[in-house]
């Protein structure tokens, strides 16, 4: 076998593939050969970053035409369907592990991966932040409770038959991903917290600058908007933004990246700030805004306590993850928890600006900074990985 990596990326996030880059990039500068495989708009994403991928066929949630999760019944007839999907995503990972021959293969959140590897004995190393699904129902009775429960110990009894399974999280109990990873049995030992997987870009105060005179920001305070997620669940929001955006100009300065990663990556001016397709300043927004407003996906809540600030969580309709994230930091007072069904201009203009005037958010937001700045998640997988490379 040739010193090289396979990276599988589950495709229904770009969260996935942003931190499986920051790990595929180091692994590039130790001379290792990386290959990819995902889907949707994971694969364009990695493709972008110049990298080998293989595409796999996409298994999702089902998703309404509001951009909402399905209910429940909706949701378990659609896994169901996926199933024949299933066996053909092993098929072909099969076909593609043989092709590559790698030495270790890093799956992140892709199940069938993690089978295909098994079979070909071949190492496996399992990163996720959601070890167990969380059914999306607002009433579950005690029948669906004990589904969910024997659901979540069959799943991380599947994740376990990896070498390692490793949550890119902060220890307890600050956890942000806690409600998605806790109350697991099986072979606890496997499982190791190493801090986010995640690197922005250093702070540039030169690129700061230019960034700054490019969009003409003053001293007024900027709110920062990253909306993430599949394509059907952005519009919702980029319409909420828009609107709070425009009650908000005389007040602060707005920038509304709109998560499109086949956009146009120039900024669009507006009387109320600014409107990106495609952010490839991001990081950077990140470290010079004063609050950003997210969707509760894992890795924009990293890159918000890594930058330490305070944030506004708008979560997909019944995204049990992003839902208890957000959950989280609520409890953290590191942000405000908003729910989209109740959503409104005014709530959401509230929550803005007692994120900027209450000192309680930026002071949970520096310590959590601190805390996630201590651990070097990046650093920690390289170590195991490079276990069966050396």
């Amino acid at each position: 076998m040739s010193s090289s990596v396979y990276i599988a990326v589950n495709g229904s996030g770009l969260g996935h593939a942003s931190r499986m880059i920051s790990i595929a990039n180091e692994l590039q500068l130790q001379g290792k050969k990386i290959s990819f495989c995902s889907s949707a708009e994971a694969l364009k994403m990695i493709r972008r970053s110049g990298f080998k991928c293989y595409e796999t066929p996409l298994i999702d949630v089902e998703w309404t035409s509001s951009g909402e999760v399905a209910p429940l019944r909706i949701t378990v007839i659609k896994l169901v369907k996926d199933i024949p999907t299933f066996f053909r995503q092993i098929i072909l990972e099969l076909k593609n592990l043989r092709n590559e021959k790698p030495k270790i293969v890093l799956s992140d959140s892709k199940l069938s991966t993690l089978i295909a590897s098994k079979i070909l004995r071949i190492p496996t190393i399992v990163i996720l932040n959601q070890l167990k699904i969380i059914m999306p129902s607002e009433n579950k009775s005690r029948f669906e409770y004990f589904l969910e429960r024997v659901g979540a110990e069959t799943l991380a009894l599947m994740w376990t038959i990896s070498e390692k399974v490793i949550i890119p999280d902060l220890p307890l109990p600050n956890t942000i991903s806690i409600r998605n990873v806790s109350g697991i049995n099986w072979k606890r030992n496997k499982i190791k917290f190493v801090g986010f997987i995640l690197k922005l870009k250093r702070k540039n105060e030169k690129q700061i600058r230019e960034i700054k005179k490019k969009l003409e920001l003053n001293d007024k305070k900027l709110i920062y908007f990253q909306i993430s997620g599949p394509i059907k669940t952005r519009k919702s929001l980029i319409d909420f933004s828009v609107n709070s955006a425009e009650k908000l100009q005389n007040k602060y300065i707005t920038i509304i990246s709109e998560g499109n990663p086949d956009g146009e990556t120039n900024p669009i001016k507006e009387k109320w700030g600014w409107r990106y397709r495609w952010c490839l300043e991001s990081d950077q927004l990140f470290n010079i805004a004063d609050v950003v407003i997210i969707r509760g996906g894992h890795s924009s809540i990293c890159k918000a306590i890594i930058s330490g600030k305070p944030m506004v969580i708008v979560p997909i309709v019944r995204h049990s993850e992003q839902y208890n994230n957000a959950l989280k930091i609520n409890d953290l007072e590191a942000g405000i928890y908003l729910d989209q069904k109740e959503l409104n201009e005014d709530n959401l203009s509230n929550a803005i600006n007692r994120t900027l005037t209450e000192k309680r958010f930026q002071n949970s937001s520096n310590k959590l900074k601190d805390i996630a700045n201590n651990m070097n998640g990046v650093e920690t997988v390289l170590k195991e990985i490079n276990k069966y490379l050396n």
